[in-house]
């Protein structure tokens, strides 16, 4: 299979990373806009994944500077989420896919698909319901034990569907992708709260607090979705419905992974950590510009984007229970 990724997430680089170590024929373009991660991997020629199941370490892929797709080949689109936000009316220079090409855009909006991709390429949309983080450019930490990919459904992806369920990577498909979005957009509400106390959810939620600061967020967010009438679908993993469900009926289920080792800090706590205020509150930002149209007051999540100021300044909160009083 020829497969040309394009993007600068996480996600993209595992992509990446899985197909070669599949000896599919990869092309990656790692930045969307300029040249300056193409210039470091350059020099380090070698993609390097840590899996839950180990680890793997491939340079059998080539690195290019085009997000034009050649014959035969299948384009996977995967730029940040803050890489989005900052494309311009005209989006870049509009090369990436190419008339009678077929790209699969994971975590774009389809609104933003015209400012990211050329005329007159084939759009199929998905999501990756997982937890990675990139240490730099090329190397990434996978923290969620079922990583997987939701994907509309068409004969365009069969391949590739094939190579990722091989390498462990689960690929759901979907006739309708927009309720998976709406569950993801939940999830991701629980972020910021966990970055501020620089800990992964299952410390945060093995405190009374930082559950009630979980049921705050999440039914929130659920409130304003139902008002909106955005249905919501059932994720493979991370699930906010169920988690809510867990919070909420069984609370003390969560007790014990307090002293339990983790790594997966999320994603908020690194942009947090890079000073990438925008990026943190994202989520949970949506939610209250959302609710500014509605009667739905978002006070636990207006109240957690207004602690970035602190820990910018000062420094993290040191665990649920600092944070909650904070908020209160």
């Amino acid at each position: 299979m020829k497969v040309r990724i394009i993007g600068d997430s996480p996600t993209a680089a595992v992509l990446a990373g899985v197909l070669a170590a599949e000896n599919q024929e990869v092309s990656w373009k790692p930045d969307v806009q300029g040249e300056s991660r193409l210039k470091e991997l350059k020099r380090r020629r070698e993609i390097r994944l840590s899996l839950p199941w180990g680890w793997v370490k491939s340079g059998n892929f080539r690195l290019s500077a085009s997000g034009s797709l050649k014959t035969g080949e299948l384009g996977v689109a995967a730029p940040c989420a803050i890489t989005l936000e900052g494309l311009g009316p005209t989006g870049v220079d509009r090369r990436i896919g190419g008339k009678g090409a077929t790209v699969l855009a994971l975590g774009v909006e389809p609104g933003q698909c015209e400012r990211l991709l050329a005329a007159g390429t084939a759009v199929v949309h998905g999501l990756g319901v997982l937890e990675s983080t990139e240490w730099d450019p090329g190397s990434v930490e996978l923290s969620v034990e079922d990583p997987w990919l939701i994907v509309e459904a068409g004969a365009q992806l069969r391949e590739l569907i094939r190579c990722l369920r091989s390498q462990n990577i689960g690929v759901q498909e979907v006739e309708d992708l927009a309720p998976y979005r709406n569950a993801l957009h939940i999830r991701e509400l629980l972020d910021l709260p966990v970055a501020l106390c620089h800990g992964t959810l299952e410390f945060f939620l093995s405190y009374p607090e930082g559950r009630e600061i979980a049921v705050g967020v999440l039914e929130e967010g659920l409130r304003l979705f139902s008002q909106r009438s955005m249905p919501l679908a059932r994720l493979p993993v991370m699930d906010p419905v169920r988690l809510l469900q867990r919070l909420q009926k069984k609370p003390k289920e969560f007790d014990g992974a307090r002293s339990l080792p983790g790594r997966a800090i999320g994603t908020a706590a690194h942009h947090l950590l890079r000073g990438e205020r925008k990026a943190a509150r994202m989520a949970n930002d949506r939610i209250v510009r959302m609710s500014a149209q509605t009667g739905i007051e978002p006070k636990w999540n207006w109240a957690v984007t207004q602690r970035l100021n602190r820990v910018l300044r000062v420094g993290f909160y040191g665990d649920p229970a600092e944070l909650y009083s904070a908020l209160k």
